[in-house]
């Protein structure tokens, strides 16, 4: 669950994605054509670092420590605010 994402210039992460690099395991989050998450994989609670990307694999964040909380479920990663790159 989140919103869309955005690049440093305030542009949708078009098909972009976001890697998630929790204790011991790596997620992706896919974006849509609107920056929005389209599917959510179960990623285990605590801190994760974060990075997104363009969809050409660029780095639009530096990477960042993000929470990822039990609850509410499903949890908004709306509510990160990105390490943008400018």
């Amino acid at each position: 669950m989140g919103r869309r994402f955005l690049d440093a210039a305030g542009n949708p992460l078009s098909n972009g994605f976001i890697i998630l690099k929790a204790a011991k395991d790596v997620f992706c989050v896919w974006l849509d054509r609107r920056g929005n998450v389209t599917d959510s994989p179960l990623v285990p609670t605590g801190k994760s670092e974060a990075t997104a990307h363009s969809s050409d694999g660029t780095p639009v964040w530096d990477p960042h420590d993000v929470p990822v909380l039990d609850t509410p479920s499903p949890f908004n990663i709306g509510t990160w605010v990105p390490g943008l790159r400018s």
